[in-house]
């Protein structure tokens, strides 16, 4: 393959993408050392709760440099000196990685580590907090030194009980403009109603005039879709008000009528913008083969990660029943721009089930961050 600039190469740590494995395999590390070390120490991912941990990815990494014992040296010696214990969270599980191949420099360091780490945070000794640390390769020691990392500072803050998901309750939370402590109860509601309150919330919303409540009406069928559609839902998913038209466009994605795939074409034909505000995920229920040519011209509109991600995100589920290979373009667009890498598994699924994945993005993917996505390269490229 053709060398990676140091550029692509440090894009690929962050993505994932199985270039930098055949980058390392054909030209070695040379140069992107200091870039190696410090995507196995710090994590350099889009979303790491989402994506998790990619410490056997990066112990591949360092083996394929041909100088894994140099680069553990020098990255159990950071470890070794560490104080930010967060900071270094992907490093403490590569060290584990290692320590479970029967590396016993890498199990030192961790016990010196998650010893000062005990006697610091818990007053303790380290086996009190991991009792089967001698079994180092027990999932236990990494499921406990995930919720250790995980542990915020105490915030002296009471999340009070939720509430029964009833129409009065709703009504109450939206009147009141009450922010949701517990996260998606509106929508969880809306999941629960009745016909009966179905039609209820949904008159309320119509007749809606406050931009807060409306957005929280809205929330109310977020999930569940709309009921019927009106001329104040299209005025809504049309708003100059970015926020609402957002949370009327998730709600209409949920909205199974052909009408909203003929909306979705006439807005983002109209307004490209409206692609990072959620309105390909109209087309997810009501693709039409032509629909690709539209979707395509869209491609340039995203400008940064975020919104990247946001349209990646979208067309990898459009058309998951009918698109055929028309579509992978825009599969091949998300397998290369978008910052996810569980996006870029889903694009590559896709794909597959297109018959429409090339060779070079299979034999790429053999290297892939993401484990589900090796294993689909292998089943195919063998």
């Amino acid at each position: 393959m053709t060398p990676l600039t140091v550029e692509e190469f440090e894009r690929a740590l962050y993505t994932g993408h199985g270039r930098a494995a055949l980058h390392l395999k054909a030209h070695g590390a040379a140069g992107r050392e200091a870039l190696l070390v410090e995507a196995c120490l710090h994590t350099r991912c889009y979303d790491r709760e989402v994506e998790g941990s990619r410490a056997e990815w990066m112990a591949l990494l360092i083996e394929l440099t041909g100088h894994e014992g140099l680069y553990r040296t020098r990255i159990l010696e950071a470890l070794a000196h560490a104080t930010d214990y967060r900071s270094v969270r992907q490093g403490l599980e590569l060290a584990l990685v290692w320590a479970r191949r029967g590396h016993q420099d890498a199990k030192r360091v961790l016990y010196d580590v998650w010893g000062r780490v005990c006697v610091e945070r818990f007053g303790t000794d380290v086996a009190a907090v991991f009792p089967r640390f001698e079994t180092v390769a027990d999932d236990d020691l990494a499921r406990r030194m995930d919720e250790v990392l995980e542990e915020e500072q105490p915030v002296a803050r009471s999340v009070p009980p939720q509430p029964e998901r009833t129409l009065d309750n709703a009504e109450r939370m939206i009147e009141d403009r009450t922010k949701d402590p517990w996260g998606g109860w509106l929508s969880s509601f809306g999941t629960r109603m009745t016909s009966q309150e179905a039609d209820v919330s949904f008159a309320r919303l119509l007749a809606e005039t406050n931009a807060e409540r409306l957005v929280q009406r809205l929330s109310v069928f977020r999930v569940r879709g709309f009921p019927s559609l009106t001329p104040r839902i299209w005025q809504l998913a049309e708003s100059a008000d970015p926020v609402i038209q957002s949370a009327a466009l998730q709600a209409l994605a949920r909205t199974n009528h052909a009408d909203v795939g003929r909306f979705a074409r006439r807005l983002l034909s109209k307004e490209p913008s409206a692609a990072t505000k959620g309105a390909i995920a109209l087309l997810a229920q009501q693709y039409e083969p032509a629909d690709h040519v539209l979707l395509e011209s869209l491609l340039s509109v995203p400008r940064n990660e975020q919104d990247i991600h946001s349209v990646g995100s979208d067309l990898v589920d459009v058309g998951q029943d009918t698109a055929g290979p028309e579509l992978a373009p825009c599969l091949l667009w998300v397998y290369e721009q978008t910052p996810c890498s569980l996006c870029r598994a889903k694009s590559v699924e896709r794909l597959v089930e297109r018959k429409a994945a090339p060779r070079h993005v299979l034999e790429e993917c053999l290297w892939d961050s993401v484990a589900d996505t090796r294993q689909l390269a292998r089943a195919i490229v063998g």
